[in-house]
Formats: structure tokens, sequence, C-alpha cells
């Protein structure tokens, strides 16, 4: 196999390699958004539960904790809406960005692969191979 074939074979594994990196890295990533969703979730029923207790056990029967409660619930549901659409916006950033960076550690192999291939052929161009002639 020519040099510039084994060049080339390096850098499709290499970006393979990195693939698969990247792969564990986003599957860690939506691990962690997955494990957190459902405790923001409790966690958020829990403060509702808790708002309603005390606000029925406060003023039985008053509307005005009944709208309080209410309220709080639509805050809550809106920050867990809030908390996830950043986390998903996080994990899509990181994402593109790990991405860009294989994109252009492939770029670059190839590039450089491509210029040590123009060398090798600017030098047979030359004459400049490297082998010593008695004349």
């Amino acid at each position: 196999m020519s040099e510039i074939g084994k060049l080339i074979n390096e850098a499709i594994d290499k970006a393979q390699e990195f693939a698969g990196e990247m792969i564990e890295a986003n599957n860690k990533i939506i691990d962690q958004v997955q494990e957190v969703a459902p405790k923001l979730a409790d966690s958020a029923a829990e403060k509702t539960k808790e708002m309603i207790t005390r606000t029925a056990d406060a003023v039985p029967g008053a509307i005005d904790g009944a709208k309080d409660a209410t309220k709080a619930a639509v805050d809550t549901a809106s920050k867990i809406g809030n908390t996830m659409a950043d986390a998903t916006k996080d994990v899509a950033t990181h994402s593109g960005e790990a991405m860009k960076a294989a994109a252009e550690k492939t770029a670059d192999v190839f590039k450089n692969a491509a210029e040590a291939r123009k060398q090798d052929a600017a030098a047979v161009d030359d004459g400049d191979n490297g082998i010593a002639v008695d004349e």
C-alpha cells in the first residue's frame, strides 16, 4: 500500500475513533438529562403538593389560596420546562461543537494527506526521489 494510502487509512481510523468517542460523550449527556428530568418533575410535584396543603390548612376554601397554589404550580411547571429546554439546548450545543471539531480534525487529516501527496508528486517530478545515482 502506498504511503498516501496508509495516511488516508490512518485518517479514516482516527476519524472513526473520534466519532465513537463523540457518540459515547453524547450518550452520557443524554443519560444525564434523562436522569435529571424525573427528579425535577418529582421535586416540582412535591413542592406543588406542599403549597396546596399549606394553603388548604391555612385558609380552608379560600379562593385566593387556590389561585396562589395554581399560580405556583404553573410557575414551577414553567421552570421545569425552561430547565429541560436549557438542558436540551446544552446537549444540542455540545453535540454540534463535537461534530464541528470532528469535521475539522477529519478535514485537517485529509488536507495533510493531500499535501503529502503533492510533495511526493513534486519530488518525483523534480527527480528528487532520494536515490543516489552514480554518473
